[in-house]
């Protein structure tokens, strides 16, 4: 998106970068476009900022509720998807940049996804690690300032939602407990290890406030503050996240399946159809994607293969591997070291520019078949590079 005198959201992967630029002179038929467009972008980062602590927290925004997790919420944002989409069905792609074409198809994919949430809801487990951790809310409080008294009502005010909100998620699973949906076995341990720290008393619990974060506020009202936030973790905070541990360490992890994988739910194959073109934003199978990952396996054992006849190991490509997890060489041993080898595969590669080019191109493939847009990004292996540098 362009504009004059506003920031240009583009969402990828739930994250919200902002970007400025300027608007180039246009016709009526393109500033109507535009118009439009920038009057979706700014509704959508009113949303996100109204509903993700995330983006309230990276924002420098404060956070004074948290996520409200039920499905007359999922369905009242499923609303605001559709209109979202519908704001921007006179938009034509031809007469926007091609930077304002990206944001308009990312804008109306959002919103499409926001109005299908619904469908899946009973198949989403906000408990997971992978799932609590990108609602935000233990970062909110532990990026909360604190250095004033109106700093501290407001931890104080978001603290007293703490424990509806772990209970609005023990009566969700319950609900999808009672619908034959559970949350697969081997994932329960890294559930509990979640919960553990907010289930703790309020002298190690996640959500307690460490002195030094109340320097700030008078020595009296920082004792009170402090007493306070104890009283409510260990009274509200603590108690609801034990009971939540309880559900899930008795029946629920009897008939937990052993299985993983949504396929065995209830709608859960087209859930997980659902979330491959939310998450890859082309429309491909899991079938495909599956077969590429077993290809690039399959290529990179080859690979391995011939490496080890090179070196002159004698056993079997398996007895290699074993090998090579035992050689002290290949482990670093400093944090320096670490971070050397992170960078190693970077430094190698010479800067090369891409060039985004205006026309839409179908999706290409790299050398491992792995689909992306050439419009974006460079489909382009180290050696790829480094030939297109020369």
């Amino acid at each position: 998106m362009r504009s004059s005198s506003r920031p240009a959201v583009f969402i990828v992967m739930g994250l919200v970068a902002v970007v400025f630029t300027r608007t180039p002179s246009s016709s009526s038929a393109q500033n109507a476009s535009r118009a439009a467009l920038q009057k979706a972008e700014s509704s959508y980062e009113a949303f996100l900022e109204r509903t993700s602590p995330g983006i309230r927290t990276r924002r420098g925004l404060a956070v004074e509720t948290l996520p409200d997790l039920s499905l007359a919420r999922a369905e009242a944002d499923a609303a605001f998807g559709r209109s979202l989409v519908e704001s921007l069905a006179g938009v034509a792609a031809g007469e926007l940049t091609h930077e304002e074409d990206l944001s308009l198809e990312i804008l109306r994919k959002e919103g499409i996804a926001l109005a299908e949430a619904p469908r899946y809801y009973w198949l989403t487990f906000p408990v997971t690690p992978y799932t609590f951790q990108f609602l935000g809310v233990n970062q909110a409080f532990a990026t909360a300032p604190l250095r004033s008294r109106e700093d501290a009502d407001r931890y104080e005010k978001l603290l007293l939602q703490y424990g509806p909100f772990l209970r609005s998620i023990e009566a969700k699973l319950k609900a999808q407990a009672d619908r034959g949906i559970r949350i697969p076995k081997p994932e329960l341990p890294l559930v509990a290890s979640t919960l553990a720290p907010l289930a703790a008393n309020s002298g190690t619990n996640l959500l307690r406030v460490a002195p030094e974060r109340l320097a700030a506020l008078p020595v009296d009202e920082r004792n009170a503050f402090a007493s306070r936030v104890a009283s409510r973790i260990d009274s509200d905070v603590a108690p609801a996240a034990r009971s939540l541990v309880a559900f899930l360490s008795g029946d629920y992890t009897v008939r937990a399946p052993e299985a993983v994988g949504l396929s065995q739910y209830p709608g859960g194959e087209d859930y997980y159809r659902f979330l491959v073109r939310r998450q890859t934003t082309l429309d491909v199978r899991p079938e495909e994607i599956h077969q590429i990952g077993l290809d690039a396996i399959n290529e990179i054992n080859t690979e391995l293969d011939a490496i080890r006849r090179q070196v002159g190991f004698t056993g079997t490509l398996a007895e290699f591997r074993a090998s090579l997890r035992k050689d002290p060489r290949f482990y670093a041993k400093t944090p320096e070291e670490v971070g050397e080898r992170l960078m190693a595969a970077e430094q190698r590669i010479p800067p090369v520019e891409v060039r985004a080019r205006h026309q839409r191109e179908r999706p290409t493939k790299s050398r491992r078949g792995t689909p992306c847009q050439s419009t974006i990004y460079a489909c382009l292996t180290p050696v790829e590079a480094l030939e297109k540098a020369r």
